[in-house]
């Protein structure tokens, strides 16, 4: 730790929390920094002092090393006491962004590293390939015979590569083997995305290119809500020319819930992933560099895409009208419209000029302020170009919903489906009325793949996979 203005750096106990989906937290038993402001011949300080340091390295009972980035240090006294003023515990306390744990650690910030390896529940089915292309189990009674002999041949296939000038992307299986005694033989798998990088960057910067990418692509895929299960990186430390596997550290952050788990059950069964790679001939790279894409240009479909907000464990209201609002603002982002509103302007500029000419006074501000300058889309009319723009007859399998039905039927007026959403929404947003809530699921899970098909869209996916994500009965 730095401490003004006394040496840069010292060694004091401490202690460490790494938990799951948190961010690492921990206390110092003893010297911490102050800042005293001096009045006259007296020296006087105020508590809490807080305190940023952007690298902490410790060491661990145990031998192993940790790294805390962006650490800040919230202190209550300079060092333990007794007495009045007593620190009995730790005096002062440290939150981080995020920790790193293994050996041999940068020293100083910034931690840049040059890969990594991510797990996130549904590999396996996202992959589309199991780790085994054939397995052999003797028949009958095994004492009976001869040379009875399980065995398992490996499918190499399911390494699966791919790259580009700055990056390697590798999904693969992690295999552990129970071998080594004479009461148990078995194997077992765990898949995994490895990501090597030409140029080294900072672990911040692999999270948000890398890891939440890969995290979202899976909870697009799925549907489902995910967190990153285990979460390595390699650090780049002067002098140390070792490949990336021996540098791993094990990575402690929010979004990580510290669980590596190994696949179950069999894979050639698992359709819970609409994008299998292995069988639709995607780019893991090119998917995890479109995501990157839509980061950079602020396309609002991810901050609108959220499935922890938009799931079925949310209130079918809130998820209604924020998949309207995503298909509104991607609508808008891809300016779909674009083409009218240019017309609109050129008609609105000529009827401008002709007013001019007859119209002075009063009458003509009246028609500058309320004549408008953008030509007016309503909701059914954004429903229907996003509909349009995907495979499948989505406005059908609206129309023969229970909401749908339930509001046409009790309003003869409403002549079509894109007009009873709209209607469906102005009431839920001005409170003018509730409706079932069952049916307002329904509609949800069928605009929530509507959304996440877009999403995909956007990702560079086939038709096939959109099919599939907008067709529930598979």
């Amino acid at each position: 730790m730095s401490k003004p203005p006394d040496p840069e750096t010292w060694q004091v106990p401490g202690e460490v929390d790494l938990q799951e989906l948190r961010q690492p937290a921990g206390g110092v038993f003893g010297k911490a920094p102050v800042h005293w402001t001096q009045s006259g011949n007296s020296m006087g300080a105020g508590f809490p002092q807080r305190f940023k340091y952007p690298l902490v390295r410790g060491e661990l009972d145990g031998g192993l090393d940790v790294v805390l980035i962006d650490a800040i240090l919230t202190v209550s006294g300079e060092g333990n006491r007794d007495g009045f003023v007593s620190h009995k515990g730790a005096n002062a306390y440290f939150d981080a962004w995020a920790a790193l744990v293994g050996h041999t650690m940068p020293t100083d910030g910034p931690v840049l590293v040059d890969g990594g390896v991510i797990q996130v529940p549904y590999l396996e089915a996202f992959g589309g390939r199991s780790p085994l292309a054939e397995v052999h189990m003797p028949d009958g009674n095994l004492y009976e015979q001869n040379e009875p002999l399980f065995s398992a041949t490996i499918d190499k296939s399911s390494l699966q590569t791919w790259r580009d000038d700055d990056a390697e992307v590798s999904l693969y299986y992690q295999l552990s083997a129970d071998v080594g005694g004479w009461y148990s033989f078995g194997l077992a798998f765990s898949p995994v995305v490895s990501v090597e990088l030409t140029t080294p960057i900072p672990l911040v910067d692999f999270l948000m290119q890398w890891a939440w990418p890969m995290r979202g692509l899976i909870a697009a895929a799925t549907g489902k809500r995910v967190d990153i299960s285990y979460l390595t990186c390699s650090p780049v430390i002067a002098g140390d020319d070792r490949p990336h596997g021996p540098r791993q550290c094990q990575v402690f952050n929010a979004s990580v819930t510290q669980t590596p788990y190994t696949s179950t059950k069999s894979l050639r069964d698992k359709y819970v992933s609409d994008i299998r790679l292995a069988t639709d001939g995607q780019s893991l790279l090119e998917l995890l560099r479109r995501w990157q894409a839509l980061r950079d240009a602020e396309n609002p479909i991810l901050n609108t895409y959220d499935i922890t907000a938009v799931g079925r464990n949310q209130h079918p209201r809130a998820r209604y009208l924020l998949l309207l609002q995503a298909l509104e603002g991607l609508c808008g982002f891809e300016k779909r419209f674009e083409e009218q509103q240019s017309t609109f302007v050129t008609e609105r500029d000529s009827v401008m000029t002709r007013c001019q000419e007859v119209l002075d006074g009063a009458a003509l501000r009246f028609v500058k302020k309320y004549l408008v300058k953008r030509r007016p889309v309503g909701l059914d009319s954004v429903l229907r170009e996003m509909f349009r723009a995907l495979p499948v007859d989505i406005e059908l399998r609206l129309a023969e919903g229970a909401l749908v039905k339930s509001v046409r039927s009790e309003n003869p007026s409403i002549t079509s489906t894109l007009d009873a959403l709209r209607i469906v929404r102005n009431d839920l947003s001005h409170g003018n009325k509730t409706y079932d809530r069952r049916e307002l699921s329904d509609a949800a899970d069928t605009l929530e793949r509507v959304v996440r098909a877009h999403l995909l869209r956007l990702l560079g996916t086939s038709d096939a996979i959109l099919t599939r994500v907008l067709t529930p009965e598979r």
